[in-house]
């Protein structure tokens, strides 16, 4: 069950520049947000979002169209965003669980709840003090170690080949 209202942080979140240029996301958060506080503890169906967000009608089939799935992935990745930057002081945290269609929605710092969701980490794991302040340094690309062993290769052969070139050919007379 749900014990915060969590339609004022979905407006705040709405109107943050992460959020309000995607029209979509933002009703999608709004519905959501309204869903949690209606149905407490629960998930609403891909359908009903569907019909009530997206404008699907009643012959949706969720096999053959990801609208849902795919708008629900970008609206978790833009609340990442957001609690990563804008929010990462905000009292009120608002999470989308993968697989589920409903908001949880918890005070920051509240025992038994990570502070903010961000990218790659666990859904039940605090995330550590240096993954907050900033994050890790990407690994650099292999391409270049790719291409240098590939010339490196390529010149191997052919000075193999001007070796053995005469080695190779029949004599001439």
């Amino acid at each position: 069950m749900i014990e915060l209202d969590p339609r004022e942080q979905a407006e705040r979140i709405a109107a943050s520049p992460i959020l309000a240029p995607a029209d979509s996301l933002c009703r999608l958060l709004r519905y959501l947000a309204q869903a949690a506080i209606e149905q407490p503890g629960e998930s609403v169906r891909e359908a009903q979002i569907a019909r009530d967000v997206f404008g699907r009608g009643e012959q949706f089939d969720p096999r053959a169209d990801s609208t849902v799935r795919v708008q629900t992935s970008r609206l978790r990745t833009r609340l990442a965003d957001y609690y990563r930057t804008l929010g990462a002081e905000d009292d009120i945290i608002l999470e989308l669980p993968r697989g589920q269609y409903q908001i949880a929605a918890h005070r920051r710092g509240q025992p038994g709840t990570q502070s903010a969701p961000t990218p790659g980490t666990a859904p039940h794991s605090p995330p550590s003090s240096a993954a907050t302040r900033s994050s890790p340094a990407a690994p650099p690309p292999c391409w270049p170690r790719v291409a240098a062993g590939a010339i490196a290769g390529i010149l191997a052969g052919a000075l193999l080949m001007f070796w053995l070139y005469p080695v190779l050919l029949p004599p001439l007379r």
